[in-house]
């Protein structure tokens, strides 16, 4: 084979992981580091889909997606062939890793947190705006930069491109069952018409997992999700007492909707966060004003309180009077 990888245009370091996709592995081309993502295609129609990533990627070019860098045909000495795709390296592992801290990094703060979930919902409106599906989003398809400095979105595996902003929102009409069962929307499961929402619904996943700092453990059933989305956002409250609680516990509710046609718009979602993180962040003229209040001591919610509350809470963020410490 004379593709760029036989010739040693790339040359791989070690395997990052493997899955039902493949296997990914870390890769150097002068001096850069590279993620390099190689499907075994039995098959014609499967090499299709492999490049149709590759596709995607090349559209995307957005800061919150990963960057595409090339793709290319490695052919087998027994025949057959696979899909080489070579995109950018995160350093920072998988949110999964950020959120469990495997790399024995400080726990993300609260302004950290906020700043993923506005960066997610900005890239998966540019997502939509390009006509394309992404149909698994999760965290561990979010990849952390070097130093958390954003998050980017990758793996479009199982995307589909080409649809039009009225089929994407307005009348969908994809019925395949794909994804991941954790993070499936209830329309996926159940085979019925989706698009945009069902994305969206990821996305509500992936917020409950910010304010839990871990991975969700295991699917409901639909009459068992409300209760589930219930215990996680008790325990988030327990664990972390966010200042931004209240705000970030409607918005997952609204995310998680059971209708596709009442979840909120990622474009509102995106509102929120850059609000509550307003909230954590004034200017600098409110500066003195936050630490003369922060003197006084705020009201703590019992755990059923907060989180009944956050139903019924507007989308709209509320200044606590506290002193804020984060870890560099």
């Amino acid at each position: 084979c004379a593709c760029q990888y036989c010739s040693g245009l790339y040359r791989e370091r070690h395997t990052l992981g493997k899955g039902g996709f493949g296997e990914a592995a870390l890769v150097v081309k002068q001096g850069r580091p590279y993620v390099l993502k190689r499907i075994g295609c039995s098959t014609v129609n499967a090499a299709n889909q492999a490049l149709l990533e590759a596709s995607c990627l090349q559209r995307l070019k957005h800061p919150g997606v990963v960057r595409f860098e090339d793709v290319f045909l490695h052919r087998h000495e027994n025949g057959g062939c696979s899909v080489l795709i070579v995109m950018e390296f995160c350093a920072g592992g998988d949110l999964i890793d950020r959120l469990t801290c495997r790399r024995h990094e400080l726990p993300i703060t609260e302004v950290q947190m906020l700043s993923f979930l506005g960066t997610l919902c900005r890239t998966l409106r540019h997502v939509h705006d390009c006509g394309i599906l992404h149909r698994d989003f999760k965290s561990s398809n979010i990849f952390v930069t070097r130093n958390d400095r954003t998050v980017k979105l990758g793996d479009f595996g199982l995307a589909c491109c080409g649809l039009s902003s009225r089929r994407l929102r307005a009348s969908p009409r994809r019925h395949s069952r794909c994804g991941t069962d954790l993070y499936m929307s209830p329309e996926v499961e159940r085979r019925r018409p989706y698009g945009a929402a069902s994305d969206t619904y990821g996305l509500g996943c992936v917020l409950l997992e910010l304010l839990m700092q871990q991975q969700l453990r295991e699917r409901r059933r639909s009459e068992e999700r409300k209760a589930a989305i219930k215990a996680a956002l008790e325990c988030a409250w327990r664990t972390h007492g966010w200042q931004t609680f209240r705000e970030l516990s409607a918005l997952a509710w609204r995310l998680l909707d059971d209708n596709p046609k009442q979840r909120v718009d990622v474009r509102e979602a995106a509102a929120v966060a850059d609000a509550c993180m307003r909230t954590l962040q004034p200017q600098e003229a409110g500066a003195a004003e936050l630490s003369a209040m922060s003197k006084v001591p705020p009201a703590r919610l019992s755990v059923s309180e907060a989180v009944m509350a956050s139903t019924r809470q507007p989308l709209a963020p509320t200044l606590y009077r506290r002193r804020l410490r984060y870890a560099d």
